[in-house]
């Protein structure tokens, strides 16, 4: 729990973002810690968008996990907070929830959540690097979901066009991605 010291005075967006980097980092438990931390400091003062974003982090360590009956709880939670303020659904949330249709082997489902982020992306962020970031994140994810469904030209096309707009901004994670999806489908186009 090295990542949690120092971490007393933290607002509720520092806890979020520890709990992202410690996710990326598989640091599963601290990530799982910074999460319920938020979510505690969330529902304490009515914030539902954080609450939002600390339930979709935990949801998507319970998919990594396979923890099905997490799953479920966490799930359930989110979608019963996101049907009482549909308007505030940040768009990492639908990203979550496209990442575990992903694990469940839904490609269908990818597609309508990562299309939900794609359009949340849009209406929040302002234009500039970070909604950049954001939306080549999403059509990566798209050109997933698109290869997962045996849309194969279309997965193909969704990659060029990534590549072709973001690759000289050299966004963490996007361009290995998008190659290893071009390169996946080889085999088939």
């Amino acid at each position: 729990m090295g990542s949690l010291q120092n971490t007393k005075n933290f607002s509720v967006r520092q806890w979020l973002q520890l709990g992202q980097l410690c996710a990326e980092k598989c640091e599963f438990e601290e990530a799982r810690q910074s999460y319920l931390a938020v979510l505690q400091k969330a529902k304490r003062s009515g914030d539902l968008r954080s609450a939002m974003e600390a339930m979709a982090g935990l949801l998507r360590l319970a998919s990594e996990a396979l923890d099905s009956e997490a799953i479920s709880r966490w799930d359930r939670e989110l979608d019963a907070v996101m049907k009482r303020r549909p308007k505030q659904i940040p768009p990492m949330v639908w990203y979550c929830k496209g990442v575990v249709a992903r694990s469940n082997g839904k490609p269908e489902m990818i597609k309508k959540y990562i299309s939900s982020y794609l359009r949340a992306v849009r209406a929040q962020y302002a234009p500039g690097v970070a909604r950049d970031e954001a939306l080549a994140k999403g059509w990566a994810m798209m050109a997933v979901a698109m290869w997962s469904c045996a849309k194969w030209p279309r997965a193909r096309s969704i990659a060029d066009a990534i590549l072709k707009r973001y690759e000289a901004k050299n966004f963490r994670g996007i361009n290995g991605i998008t190659y290893l999806i071009l390169g996946s489908l080889s085999e088939y186009c």
